[in-house]
């Protein structure tokens, strides 16, 4: 009984240093996670010194090269005033991303449109509303943007990937927003019919 001792506390010493450090790493991760959330959370302005580079970062990899295959994919061309809440988040003139008007001075778009892969977060230099092709329609400035505070992404996909941004001024060229979701949270509505 005595010989089986010094293995059982060698056991149990080497099962409790693998715990700690487990647990050490798993406080780590948790802290840095926090850290994460909390840059996600702060609104993001026009001020920051991210703004002033002139191309789009290096590791932001959403961009396709504009061409003459439909913009959207399985789209079909439209004629102005047809989706009017439509707009396109652009960097020095090239779009990115899509998004939807709410109101005069707020768009919702999808969180990932703001995020580089190292995870810089960055604005687009101009929203354009009320367009059908890259160079007609409004171009407004945002002003900053406010990302989930429970956006991720793992292996599985994206989560909570949604984003509201302020723009600088209200839009012109869109008036009407009474309209805007009026069916929402209705399942039985001709709305939920897409």
């Amino acid at each position: 009984m005595m010989s089986t001792f010094p293995w059982t506390a060698a056991w149990l010493v080497l099962l409790l240093t693998a715990t700690t450090t487990l647990a050490a790493e798993t406080e780590e991760q948790q802290a840095e996670e926090q850290q994460q959330n909390l840059r996600r959370e702060q609104e993001v302005t026009i001020e920051d010194p991210f703004w002033f580079q002139t191309e789009l970062p290096e590791d932001y990899d959403y961009i396709l090269p504009v061409g003459t295959a439909n913009e959207i994919l399985g789209g079909t061309r439209v004629s102005a005033g047809v989706y009017p809440y439509f707009v396109s988040l652009e960097y020095n003139g090239q779009i990115y991303c899509g998004a939807t008007l709410i109101s005069p001075n707020r768009v919702l778009s999808a969180a990932h449109c703001f995020f580089t892969r190292s995870g810089a977060i960055f604005l687009p230099t101009n929203i354009r509303v009320g367009h059908v092709s890259t160079t007609d329609g409004e171009t407004v400035a945002p002003s900053c943007v406010k990302i989930h505070p429970q956006y991720g992404q793992d292996r599985q996909g994206l989560y909570s990937d949604v984003a509201v941004l302020k723009l600088a001024t209200p839009v012109t060229t869109v008036t009407e927003f009474s309209q805007l979701n009026s069916f929402v949270g209705y399942p039985t509505d001709q709305a939920q019919g897409l």
